[in-house]
């Protein structure tokens, strides 16, 4: 089975700077959980590849996907609508969407039908359950931490514990290197602040963890070396 997992540019390349300085850890993590297990994966930095929604959409359908996943934003929303519904057109493709958007916002995205799949919350231990229930034609009733819609009713899965032990989680999968040797990376998960103006404390609530986990200090500086 072979995966695109995508963070699309939310219009036309030509409005970025070249010199934007972050790659998606989230996509970058739930790659390296697939293909822990087995699965062909391949990440489309839009933006840093310098891929405009065309080429994407062109890439995508020539390709030989069997799921394609993108990362949500209210800024990438409209974007990842026109993709999907241009491949979906032609292709009979699985689709779904995951990030902090589509965790709060699934009842909208599922009224688009060529969204199958909603993945609330984080996404390494989902991502890897719905794809074997994709694989298999498995029920995927059966996987927790995810919206779909089902005879025009949307349905939500079991929460899905959250992951406590972040040591115990692949390096994320790394497609793109900066000139400059800079990268990014966390070291923890997780906020103990409760501020009016962020949606934090609704996002948590679509599973259950601690609201802050920290990676080890050594498992840190092993990503680092």
């Amino acid at each position: 089975m072979r995966i695109a997992l995508v963070n699309p540019a939310n219009q036309s390349i030509a409005y970025y700077d070249s010199g934007h300085s972050c790659v998606h850890l989230g996509l970058g993590y739930i790659a390296s959980a697939l293909e822990n297990n087995g699965y062909k994966v391949d990440i489309y930095e839009c933006i840093l590849h310098n891929i405009d929604s065309k080429k994407l959409i062109d890439i995508l359908i020539k390709g030989d996907y069997d799921a394609i996943g993108f990362t949500t934003y209210y800024f990438n929303i409209m974007q990842v609508y026109r993709i999907a519904l241009k491949v979906k057109k032609v292709k009979n493709v699985f689709v779904f969407v995951g990030g902090i958007f589509s965790s709060m916002n699934y009842n909208d995205i599922l009224q688009k039908k060529y969204i199958d799949c909603c993945v609330l919350g984080e996404g390494e231990e989902t991502v890897v359950e719905l794809m074997h229930c994709v694989n298999e034609r498995g029920d995927i009733h059966t996987v927790d931490g995810v919206a779909f819609c089902e005879e025009n009713q949307i349905v939500i899965t079991n929460k899905r514990n959250g992951i406590e032990n972040l040591d115990k989680i692949c390096f994320p999968k790394r497609v793109y290197f900066f000139k400059n040797v800079m990268t990014s990376m966390i070291a923890s998960r997780g906020c103990n602040g409760n501020c009016s103006f962020c949606g934090i404390t609704d996002y948590y609530s679509k599973y259950t963890t601690r609201r802050v986990r920290v990676r080890t200090p050594k498992n840190v500086v092993d990503e680092m070396e």
